[in-house]
């Protein structure tokens, strides 16, 4: 199982956040498209809170190769024209990552994670498996401090990136970690980062070994299945 990332520019003025609208109507066929293929599970989608025109595209798939076959299909084509209609395909930025627990439905779709803080993590592409491990041990220590100290997290899910990714700003590649973590707002995530707990844990993310740069955005995530 994989889940697909897509992080795009979303043309001014066409916001799809209303289905209804022209816009949205393209956006709806999009989903749909997607979601008719052979290994596609479910979908979610949302606005960044922090740049109203990046919008995130994400997909449940069976495997990797259930993507590649939709990217080979005939049905591929016409379905890029239609995402050009809406965003601008240059800026468009798509990856896989292994989250876990999958599916990551409580996290990535509002019925149960009303915002969710969507983190991407950047380490050296030779980041070996024991550091690897070992940051993906110290990210579950930081979500067990979460969920024991706020009644405001609900959910978390977070894996590598199979892809090597650019570091926002630079040229240079990199591994990255990829998580999401639920909350009833964003503003409650705001409010926790000011409380001891987090102070005395925050360390564990931060102080990851080799960690390059991280970036953190939100989104009210909507989910659509088959």
């Amino acid at each position: 199982m994989t889940t697909e990332i897509a992080i795009f520019t979303i043309k001014e003025g066409d916001l799809p956040d209303d289905l209804s609208t022209p816009s949205g109507k393209v956006f709806k066929q999009i989903l749909e498209t997607v979601l008719k293929q052979p290994g596609a599970q479910r979908a979610y989608w949302g606005i960044e809170v922090e740049h109203p025109t990046q919008a995130h595209l994400i997909v449940d798939w069976d495997s990797l190769d259930a993507h590649k076959n939709f990217i080979n299909s005939d049905a591929y084509g016409p379905h890029v024209e239609r995402c050009g209609k809406i965003a601008d395909l240059s800026q468009m930025q798509v990856f896989h990552a292994n989250l876990k627990p999958h599916p990551p439905s409580k996290v990535l779709g509002r019925s149960t994670s009303p915002a969710t803080e969507i983190l991407l993590l950047y380490f050296p592409t030779d980041y070996s498996q024991a550091d690897q491990d070992k940051f993906v041990a110290d990210m579950q220590k930081l979500m067990d401090v979460v969920e024991k100290n706020s009644d405001k997290y609900t959910a978390n899910a977070g894996g590598w990136v199979d892809e090597e990714l650019t570091i926002p700003g630079t040229e240079e590649k990199a591994k990255v970690y990829s998580h999401h973590i639920g909350w009833k707002s964003v503003q409650d995530h705001l409010d926790f980062r000011f409380t001891e707990p987090f102070k005395e844990n925050i360390y564990l993310l931060r102080g990851a070994k080799d960690l390059k740069k991280f970036t953190v955005v939100h989104y009210h995530g909507n989910e659509v299945n088959r």
